[in-house]
């Protein structure tokens, strides 16, 4: 079990993030296991700030319900995959969202995947990561609606999927007051289509 890795949710260097794609890569053929930390709120309910994770290095096809460590940007995060493009253009990119967001992420290519976060630990015990936890209908309805919306949008073409997202995070800053958006919900995107830290 390897423990050394850079924060979750933290900024990285653009060359550190390339060289912890390289490493995961390699610990992926041989099925290793690396350990670190969730930094911020996004994925809270699930994972809360400061939870410690471990992530298997390596896969290169995850699936919708997955959750997995993505380096883009500069910047490592964990999302749980939500959805994934089906077309020649959109079928090696995937669509991320935190759980604690309505708002889906920038779509972000599969070969930035470093890992899958399988376990994490509660204080006591690792334990298995849970299902996609349940949101009040209002949330849950919006939710789909971006989901699919995203999803549309990255089969007609990636630029456009990026487009709708920053769309999407300047209308939930506008309607946060309302309290459908939570502030984690229009943490992720940025202007340049790739997640950011939260705000």
């Amino acid at each position: 079990m390897e423990r050394a890795m850079h924060p979750v949710n933290q900024p990285a260097t653009l060359d550190n993030a390339r060289e912890i794609i390289a490493v995961a890569s390699l610990l992926g053929r041989d099925g290793r296991t690396i350990e670190s930390t969730i930094v911020g709120h996004s994925m809270e309910r699930t994972l809360v700030h400061g939870s410690r994770v471990r992530i298997r290095c390596g896969l290169t096809t995850p699936s919708p319900g997955t959750v997995v460590v993505v380096a883009v940007g500069g910047v490592l995060f964990a999302h749980r995959i939500v959805g994934r493009g089906r077309g020649r253009r959109a079928r090696d990119f995937i669509i991320t969202r935190g759980d604690n967001a309505v708002v889906c992420d920038s779509p972000v290519a599969t070969s930035w995947v470093v890992g899958v976060v399988t376990e994490y630990h509660d204080g006591t015990a690792w334990r298995p990561l849970p299902n996609d936890p349940l949101r009040s209908p209002a949330r849950a309805w919006l939710a789909a609606v971006h989901r699919s919306v995203m999803l549309g949008a990255l089969e007609i073409h990636v630029a456009v999927a990026r487009g709708v997202s920053v769309i999407a995070v300047v209308m939930a800053r506008a309607l946060r007051p309302l309290t459908l958006f939570h502030r984690s919900d229009i943490s992720m995107a940025t202007s340049e289509g790739t997640p950011a830290d939260p705000l």
